[in-house]
C-alpha cells in the first residue's frame, strides 16, 4: 500500500515537473519572440543571474539543513529548538538580505561614479532590473522556507502546485500583455509571480502546528550547529552559483546577445537534464547506495551497469539534439525578433553543451560513489579544483581564443571533471578493471547513436516536411533505428540488467 502511494505521489510530481518545464519554455520562447537577443534581454537574464547567484548561496541551504532539524522538533515538542530555527531562518535571510543591500549600494554608487545611464545603457539597465529580480528573489528564498515545511510533511503535490500555478499565471500575463511590454514590467511579473507562489505555500502551511516568528535566541547550541552545518552547503552552492555566473558575466563583454544567447541554449538543455538526468539519478542513487552498503564489490557491479544504462539513454539524447538542434531551435524560438542568424549562434552553444552532458552525468554518478561509502569531502574538492579550472581558462582563453571559450567552456571543464572524479574513484577503490568495462560499452553506444544520427541527418537530406512533422519523424526514426541497432549489437546489457532487477525485486518481497 505504501509503495502503491509513493508511485502515485511520484507519477504527480513528475506530471507538474513536466507541465511547469513546458510552461518555463512557452515563457522564454514568448520572450524571444518579443527581445530575441537584444541588449535589452542580455540584461534581464544577467540581472536575473545575478540575483538568482546571490540568493541561493545562503538560500540553498535552506531545505538541506531545516528539514532534519525539523525531526528533531516534531520528536521531542521542544520549544528551545523552534527559537534556534527561527534564529537560523532570520540568520539567512538577514545575510541575504545585507549582501542584496550592498550589491544594490555598489550599484548605485557605480552608477552615478561613471554615468552609466549617459555611458553605459547596458550596466544602467541590468542595475535597475537587478533591483527589481532582487526582490523577487526574497520572495524566492521565503518560498523554499515554506517547501521545507511542506516536504517534511509529505506533501510535495502541493509545492510542485504552487510552482505550475505562478508560472501559469505569469505567463498569461506575458501572454496577452508582450506587445506593451517594457523589460522592465517583465521583471516586475517575474518578481510578482515568486510572490504568488510564496503565498500559496503560506497558505498550504496554514493548520500546521510549526509557525516562524520573529523571535530568536543567537547564544543557543543547537542554532551555533545548525550554522555549521550550513557552511558545506555554502561552499557547494558557490561553486555552483560561479560556473553559472562567471561565464554570462563574460559574455555581456563580448557584445549584444551572448548572455541571452548562453541562456536559450542552457533552457534546452536543462529539459533533457530535468526529465531525463535528476529523475533517473534520484531513482538509481537509493540502490546503488544499499549495494555500497552490502559490499564493495556489488556497489561496483551496480555502478557498471547503471552507468551503461545512462550512456544508452543519454549519447542517443546527444547525438540527437546536435543533428535536429537546428530544427528544435526554430520552432521554440525563432519568431519575431529572434531570427535565424540567432537561431545559428544558439545552436553553436547548444552543440557543446550536448557534447558535456555525458562526462556530466559520469562525474554525477562517480559522485554518488563517494557519498555512498560516506565521502563527502572529494566532491568538494573535485568541484573547487573544477571551478577554478573553469574560471582560469574563460579569463585566458577570452583574450586567445574570444567568444569561443564561452563555447567550449562547458565541454572542457566536464571533461576535466570527469577524468578529475575518474582518478578519485581510482585512488579510493582502485576501478581500474570496472572503468575498462565502460570504456568499451560506451563505444559500441557511440558507434550506435553515430548511425542512428547519420539515419536521420540522411532522411533529413532527402525528404523535405513541415518543421514540426519533420522533427517528430525525424525523432521516431532515431528511436526505432537506435532500439534495433541495440538489440543487435547489445541485447545481453539490457538482457541482464533486467534479469538482475527482476531478481533483485524478488528478493525486496
Amino acid at each position: 500500500m505504501l509503495n502503491k502511494k509513493i508511485t502515485g505521489v511520484f507519477s504527480a510530481v513528475l506530471i507538474f515537473t513536466v507541465l511547469t518545464q513546458t510552461m518555463s519554455i512557452l515563457r522564454t520562447t514568448l520572450l524571444a519572440k518579443y527581445f530575441g537577443t537584444s541588449s535589452m534581454m542580455d540584461a534581464f537574464n544577467l540581472a536575473n543571474l545575478i540575483m538568482i547567484a546571490i540568493v541561493n548561496i545562503g538560500g540553498a541551504s535552506i531545505p538541506v539543513v531545516i528539514i532534519p532539524f525539523l525531526a528533531k522538533i516534531k520528536e521531542n515538542r521542544d520549544e528551545d529548538k523552534k527559537e534556534a530555527l527561527n534564529s537560523y531562518v532570520i540568520t539567512i535571510m538577514m545575510v541575504s538580505l545585507t549582501v542584496l543591500l550592498i550589491t544594490y549600494s555598489l550599484g548605485f554608487i557605480s552608477m552615478n561614479y561613471f554615468h552609466w545611464k549617459e555611458n553605459h545603457l547596458f550596466y544602467y539597465m541590468t542595475y535597475l532590473l537587478t533591483f527589481i529580480m532582487g526582490i523577487g528573489q526574497i520572495f524566492r528564498m521565503y518560498s523554499w522556507l515554506q517547501t521545507s515545511y511542506l516536504e517534511f510533511q509529505g506533501r510535495f503535490i502541493w509545492v510542485k502546485f504552487a510552482g505550475l500555478v505562478a508560472i501559469v499565471l505569469n505567463y498569461l500575463f506575458i501572454l496577452f500583455r508582450a506587445p506593451e511590454l517594457t523589460i522592465y514590467q517583465v521583471a516586475i511579473s517575474v518578481s510578482c509571480s515568486f510572490l504568488i507562489e510564496s503565498l500559496l505555500l503560506v497558505w498550504g502551511n496554514r493548520k500546521w502546528d510549526y509557525k516562524f516568528k520573529f523571535k530568536f535566541n543567537f547564544r543557543s547550541t543547537e542554532y551555533r550547529n545548525l550554522l555549521k552545518l550550513t557552511l558545506p552547503s555554502i561552499v557547494g552552492a558557490s561553486i555552483y552559483q560561479l560556473t553559472i555566473l562567471v561565464p554570462s558575466t563574460l559574455g555581456s563583454y563580448f557584445g549584444v546577445g551572448y548572455v541571452s544567447t548562453m541562456t536559450y541554449a542552457n533552457q534546452i538543455m536543462s529539459i533533457f537534464q530535468m526529465l531525463i538526468i535528476t529523475n533517473l539519478l534520484s531513482m538509481i542513487y537509493p540502490n546503488l547506495s544499499r549495494s555500497f552498503a552490502l559490499s564493495l564489490q556489488t556497489g561496483k557491479e551496480k555502478f557498471v551497469q547503471y552507468i551503461k544504462l545512462f550512456n544508452l539513454i543519454v549519447i542517443p539524447v546527444v547525438v540527437g539534439l546536435i543533428v535536429l538542434g537546428h530544427e528544435i531551435i526554430a520552432i521554440l524560438f525563432e519568431r519575431g525578433s529572434f531570427g535565424s542568424e540567432s537561431s545559428a549562434r544558439v545552436f553553436e552553444f547548444l552543440f557543446f553543451l550536448a557534447l558535456a552532458l555525458p562526462f556530466t552525468v559520469f562525474k554525477e554518478m562517480v559522485f554518488r560513489i563517494f557519498y555512498s561509502i560516506k565521502d563527502t569531502v572529494t566532491p568538494v574538492k573535485i568541484g573547487v579544483i573544477s571551478v577554478v579550472f573553469q574560471i582560469s581558462f574563460l579569463f585566458l582563453g577570452a583574450f586567445k581564443l574570444g567568444v569561443i571559450s564561452l563555447m567550449v567552456s562547458p565541454l572542457i571543464t566536464a571533461m576535466f571533471s570527469a577524468t578529475l572524479a575518474a582518478f578519485s574513484l581510482y585512488k579510493k577503490v582502485s576501478f581500474r578493471q570496472e572503468l575498462w568495462q565502460i570504456t568499451k560499452s560506451q563505444a559500441k553506444i557511440i558507434g550506435n547513436a553515430l548511425i542512428m544520427g547519420g539515419v536521420i541527418y540522411l532522411f533529413k537530406t532527402f525528404f523535405t516536411l513541415p518543421l514540426i512533422l519533420d522533427i517528430i519523424t525525424c525523432t521516431v526514426l532515431g528511436m526505432v533505428s537506435y532500439a534495433a541497432l541495440i538489440f543487435l549489437t547489445d541485447y545481453r546489457t539490457i538482457k541482464q540488467f533486467l534479469k538482475k532487477n527482476h531478481e533483485e525485486k524478488g528478493r525486496l518481497m
